[in-house]
């Protein structure tokens, strides 16, 4: 009865969550990534453990070596934190490690820094 990215635990010892902050690295085309920017509304597939979720980038809070975040776009090779809406609850800790797909090709990889609800 235990199926794909289900969480076995004992109760109460591990949460849910559909908000969260992360940090991003992009890849770039010539580590197989993207070859165009994206923005806040980017909806890539998040790969955790054993399963997969879409989220929506919901706001862009910082940039490695940027202090001015109004521009929202989001290049290959940056580095950076995002607000990530995740389309239904998962199983998540601080520090966890996940893949950013798109179609069949991995963009980037990410931690979560923090779990919001």
């Amino acid at each position: 009865d235990v199926r794909r990215g289900m969480v076995l635990a004992e109760k109460n010892t591990r949460n849910a969550y559909t908000k969260i902050e992360t940090e991003i690295y992009v890849l770039t085309s010539e580590e197989g990534g993207r070859h165009k920017p994206f923005f806040v509304g980017y909806r890539p597939q998040v790969y955790v453990n054993t399963t997969d979720v879409t989220a929506s980038i919901e706001s862009l809070l910082s940039k490695k070596g940027e202090k001015d975040t109004n521009n929202e776009m989001i290049l290959p090779g940056d580095t950076v934190s995002l607000k990530l809406h995740l389309l239904y609850p998962i199983a998540l800790e601080k520090g966890m490690h996940f893949a950013i797909r798109e179609g069949n090709k991995t963009i980037g990889a990410g931690i979560v820094t923090n779990l919001l609800e």
